[in-house]
C-alpha cells in the first residue's frame, strides 16, 4: 500500500507499530519485486545480526570464546524457527536496541564521545520500528549515563544522546503531523496498546517442579518454566551488582555499568512476556537474558572452585541457569527438527507455489489457500479491492489471514486491514470497513471462519453487529474452501 501512494496511519491502520518496518518492506519489494524470498532474506539476515551482536557483547563481558559461543547458539536456535517468511517489526526493533546497547558498552570500554551519539541514533531508529523496545533501550543507556555524570558531574554525553534521538525521530513525527495522522498515530501506539493488554493477555503459567516431566515427551518442564529462566537470570544478576557495588563503596565501574544496561533492557522487555505469556513474546527477552547467563556460569566458574557459603550457592545457582539452557537448547533444536525435516517428511506440511513465492502449508489447508487465491484472481481485476476478515465481525478475534492480501496481489479496500481483539469489535472500525465496501465498490470479500465458544449473535449488542448485518443484506455467499467463505456483491 505504501508503494501505491498510501500513507501508513492515515490511509491503512498500523496496530501498535510505529513505521520503520512499512518503508523497509517497501523498500525491499521495491529493489527485488514484491515476492517471500525478500522477506525471507530480510528475516534471516536479521536473526544473524542479533545472534552475532549477542556474541559481540558476551564476549567483551567475559573474553571468553566458549559461552560466546554458546549465547550465539542459545539465540540463533530459539530465533530460527520463529520468524516466518516475513518477521514481526519487533525483530528489526529488538535488533537496534541490542546494536544500541553494544555501541554504549564499547564506549564504556574505549570511551569516546562520538559512541554516545552513535548510540542514540540507533536508539532513535529503534524507535521507529518498535517504540515501546525504543524507549526501554533509551532507559537502560540513561540510568547508567545518569550515574556516570554523577561520578563526573557532567551531563555532556545525556544531552549528546538524546540529541541523538531526537535527530532520528522529530522529523518522523513533524511529517505525520503534516499529513494529519498524529490521531491515528496516538490510537495505534498508545491508546490501542491498553485495549489489546485487556482483550489480548495470555496468562502467565504456574512453574512446574516434576523432574518426571523433565523426560516427557511433551517437554513441558521446560515448555513452562522457560518463562521463569529471565526472572532467575535477572534476580542473580541484580543480587551480583548490587554486591559488587557495595564491595567499591556503591560506585559502579565500566563493567558493572554495562551489566546494569543489559540487565534494565532485560527487565523491562520482559513486560512483553508479562502480557502475552507465549513463547513468541518470550523472545523478545531472550537475547539480554542470554547474554546475563553466559557471564553468570562465566563468573562462576572461570576461577575454580572454593568452598565457602557463598561460592557453593553461586554455583548451585549457576547450575539451575545452566540446566534449564540445557533444556531450553533440546526444545529450541526438536522444535526446529519437527518443523523444519519431521512435518515434511510426514506431509504434515505441504510446499506450496503461489506467484509470489512458496509457502509450507498445512497438508489439510493447502489446496483451501490455494483454490481461494485462485478465486480472487479469477473473479477480480488487478485494480479492484477486496475485503478480508471474520464471519462474526462481533466477537473479539484475530483477523482472517491477512497473508491473502499478498499472495492474490489485490490491496485492502479497508483502513483497518488487520483486525485484533478489541479493533474489530470497535464501532467506528466497523463503520470504516463498511463504508469502505461501499465508497470502493468491493465486489469480493473473504470471510474467515472463527471459533465461537457458544456465544450467540442474538446477544451481542447491536452496534457490534452492523458491519455483520451490512454483509448479510449486500452480499451472498458463493463460494466455500475450507476456512474461506467466499461473497459477492448483490447486484443493485
Amino acid at each position: 500500500r505504501l508503494l501505491a501512494g498510501e500513507i501508513p496511519y492515515k490511509d491503512f491502520f498500523i496496530v501498535m507499530y510505529p513505521p520503520g518496518q512499512i518503508y523497509i518492506l517497501g523498500a525491499i519489494f521495491k529493489l527485488f519485486a514484491s515476492s517471500l524470498i525478500a522477506g525471507r532474506i530480510y528475516t534471516v539476515s536479521i536473526s544473524a545480526v542479533i545472534s552475532m551482536l549477542v556474541f559481540f557483547i558476551t564476549r567483551i563481558l567475559t573474553a571468553n570464546p566458549a559461552v560466546s559461543i554458546f549465547s550465539w547458539l542459545m539465540v540463533l536456535t530459539s530465533l530460527s524457527p520463529r520468524l516466518g517468511a516475513i518477521p514481526s517489526p519487533i525483530w528489526p526493533g529488538m535488533l537496534l536496541g541490542i546494536l544500541s546497547i553494544y555501541i554504549f558498552i564499547r564506549y564504556l570500554k574505549n570511551p569516546k564521545s562520538s559512541s554516545i551519539f552513535i548510540a542514540g541514533l540507533a536508539v532513535g531508529a529503534t524507535i521507529l520500528f518498535r517504540h515501546d523496545i525504543g524507549i526501554f533501550a533509551a532507559l537502560s543507556i540513561l540510568l547508567p549515563l545518569l550515574i556516570e555524570a554523577l561520578n563526573k558531574k557532567s551531563v555532556k554525553n545525556i544531552i549528546s544522546f538524546v540529541s541523538a534521538i531526537s535527530f532520528v525521530t522529530i522529523p518522523w513525527v513533524a511529517f505525520f503531523f503534516s499529513v494529519s495522522a498524529s490521531k491515528d498515530i496516538f490510537n495505534s501506539l498508545v491508546a490501542f496498546t491498553f485495549i489489546h493488554e485487556k482483550t489480548a493477555a495470555l496468562p502467565f503459567p504456574k512453574p512446574c517442579f516434576d523432574l518426571n516431566m523433565i523426560f516427557h515427551g511433551s517437554l513441558h518442564f521446560i515448555n513452562v518454566n522457560q518463562f521463569y529462566l529471565p526472572i532467575l537470570v535477572y534476580g542473580y544478576t541484580l543480587i551480583y551488582l548490587l554486591a559488587r557495588a557495595f564491595r567499591h563503596s556503591w560506585r559502579i565501574e565500566a563493567k558493572g555499568l554495562s551489566i546494569l544496561s543489559i540487565l534494565s533492557f532485560g527487565i523491562c522487555t520482559f513486560n512483553q512476556v508479562r502480557i502475552r505469556a507465549d513463547a513468541a513474546h518470550l523472545l523478545t527477552v531472550l537475547a539480554p537474558a542470554m547474554i546475563l547467563s553466559a557471564f553468570i556460569l562465566h563468573d562462576a566458574f572461570s576461577s575454580g572452585f572454593k568452598f565457602k557459603l557463598k561460592y557453593i550457592a553461586r554455583y548451585a545457582a549457576s547450575l539451575v541457569i545452566a540446566t534449564l539452557l540445557g533444556l531450553l537448547l533440546i526444545k529450541n533444536v526438536d522444535k526446529y527438527i519437527k518443523n523444519t525435516y519431521i512435518k515434511v517428511y510426514r506431509n504434515d506440511i505441504v510446499k506450496v507455489r503461489f506467484e509470489r513465492g512458496t509457502l509450507y502449508l498445512p497438508k489439510e489447508e493447502a489446496g483451501d489457500v490455494l483454490s481461494t487465491i485462485k478465486f480472487i484472481k479469477e473473479n477480480t481485476g488487478t485494480g479492484d479491492r477486496i475485503y478480508i476478515g471474520n464471519m462474526a465481525h462481533w466477537k473479539d478475534d484475530f483477523g482472517g489471514s491477512t497473508i491473502l492480501y499478498f499472495l492474490a496481489d489485490r490491496l485492502p479496500s479497508t483502513k483497518f486491514y488487520e483486525l485484533l481483539p478489541g479493533l474489530i469489535t470497535n464501532k467506528e472500525v466497523q463503520l470504516e470497513i463498511r463504508d469502505s465496501l461501499i465508497h470502493k465498490d468491493v465486489k469480493l470479500i473473504v470471510l474467515q471462519d472463527v471459533e465461537k465458544a457458544g456465544q450467540e449473535r442474538s446477544g451481542v449488542p447491536e452496534e457490534r453487529r452492523m458491519l455483520d448485518d451490512f454483509i448479510q443484506r449486500e452480499y451472498k455467499a458463493i463460494a466455500r474452501f475450507g476456512k474461506y467463505n467466499i461473497y459477492k456483491r448483490i447486484p443493485g
